[in-house]
């Protein structure tokens, strides 16, 4: 249930509460108007019978007579002044909580709707987290601890949340193997895009996604936003005039060569963040970052009972599915069982479609088990209907692979426990990593000492 939902539900009860409200306070009205006209009536008589008695003397059988038609309607209009106060003091009351209520009611749909927000976001990154490992498990291969573990010191480093980090790296790390860059070279590749998008962001004071997005096109050939946002030229032109006779041949050659200028012309632009943490603008993107590891710590704590609970609703569901038109049928005569038990109730038709008496629970429990004797009777095939169908969790059909295997390399091959769930991820690490280590050589193995 989105917080959406959620809201509209509570505000929908608040709206009925206020028209019941509303109605009670125009009956009040209606009431207290009543009561005022019979009390200036009153008033009117009382008046009359007043100079009356002033103008008979005393001690006559007609000023007796009078004098007590005086005191009863003095008393029966006092009892209407309480009356007519007492509905004052409760048109007040019912206003007061009405606008209380009404100020709570929206306060507190507004405060189960953050919740459920919270709750939401906060599963949804704990499931993306785990398809990020998958996917980073898969392209990586015997790199992907090192590169999970760079990755959780990324935040610190780059001002990345973990969740970021991985995003930005399995992007780059499938787009350049399937061009059939080597996996020293796509790896180096993805790990350094994702920290230059990381300090392009803090130097041009971007949000990181845009400067992501800017590396992404720029390497796939598509150059005119890094051109005109960023100043960096990674045109067909510019990079035939910087290599010449050795301008790439192939796709994966020109892909190379753009990263390789991209590097050159942004070494201004690299350890920015580092230099400039404490600026407003990098403090506003790490507080956005931060509230999204928050967010995926919490996805971490709630995703697997969730996941069980779905799992669970997901059987329930399928042996329903497995009943296919025995379903409709079963619904069809639990429906004309529960309206002749309603019927039989002394409700007649109007009583069974109205919810009349024969018509509550008890009743449709009869209904269905009537239903179910007529079924059997009839021959409908109820064997087995509850049988749990989920048990048979069927095997992987023959899936096309995602990276060709002559493109894969090594990176293409996973580990028999590379599926396996792991919900915690290794904390900041110090700069001199393994993966730091493999990003040199390969950076020299490719571009030279």
């Amino acid at each position: 249930m989105t917080p959406v939902i959620v809201q509209q539900i509570i505000t929908k009860h608040t709206i009925v509460n206020d028209k019941n409200n509303k109605k009670s306070l125009t009956n009040m009205s209606k009431q207290q108007k009543t009561i005022g006209d019979q009390l200036t009536k009153n008033q009117g008589n009382l008046d009359r019978m007043g100079q009356k008695l002033s103008k008979l003397g005393k001690g006559t059988g007609e000023t007796k007579k009078l004098q007590k038609s005086f005191d009863d309607l003095s008393k029966s209009t006092k009892d209407l002044q309480k009356e007519y106060d007492s509905l004052n003091t409760q048109q007040e009351q019912l206003t007061k909580s009405t606008t209380a209520s009404t100020a709570s009611t929206y306060a507190y749909a507004a405060a189960l709707a953050a919740v459920t927000k919270i709750t939401y976001d906060a599963f949804m990154a704990g499931t993306q987290y785990v398809e990020n490992l998958n996917i980073i498990r898969t392209l990586f291969g015997e790199n992907s601890e090192a590169v999970i573990e760079w990755a959780g010191n990324t935040r610190n480093s780059f001002g990345l949340a973990t969740s970021s980090a991985l995003g930005y790296v399995s992007k780059l790390k499938a787009f350049s193997t399937a061009l059939g860059l080597s996996d020293d070279q796509s790896n180096f590749m993805s790990i350094q895009g994702a920290q230059l998008a990381a300090d392009m962001a803090s130097f041009y004071n971007v949000s990181f996604d845009k400067a992501f997005g800017a590396i992404q096109s720029g390497l796939a050939g598509i150059t005119r936003t890094l051109r005109f946002n960023f100043g960096i030229d990674l045109g067909e032109e510019t990079l035939k005039e910087k290599y010449g006779s050795e301008y790439g041949s192939t796709q994966a050659e020109r892909v190379m060569q753009r990263f390789e200028t991209l590097l050159e012309q942004t070494q201004f632009v690299m350890g920015d963040f580092a230099k400039t943490k404490q600026s407003p603008g990098s403090q506003i993107r790490l507080l956005s970052e931060n509230m999204k590891e928050m967010t995926l710590i919490l996805g971490q704590a709630i995703t697997p009972t969730l996941t069980l609970i779905f799992g669970g609703i997901n059987k329930v569901l399928d042996v329903l599915i497995a009943m296919g038109d025995t379903l409709v049928i079963i619904a069809g005569l639990v429906a004309i069982g529960s309206i002749i038990n309603a019927m039989k109730g002394g409700g007649g038709l109007l009583g069974a479609l109205t919810g009349g008496r024969g018509f509550g629970i008890k009743g449709i429990l009869s209904g269905v088990m009537k239903s179910i004797a007529i079924g059997a009777l009839l021959g409908l095939p109820f064997k087995g209907l509850l049988e749990d169908v989920s048990t048979n969790d069927g095997e992987m059909g023959d899936y096309p692979d995602i990276i060709p295997p002559e493109l894969a390399g090594s990176s293409g091959t996973q580990s028999s426990n590379s599926t396996e769930t792991n919900f915690n991820f290794n904390g900041p690490t110090d700069e001199g990593t393994v993966l730091f280590a493999k990003e040199q050589e390969a950076k020299n193995r490719f571009f030279g000492n």
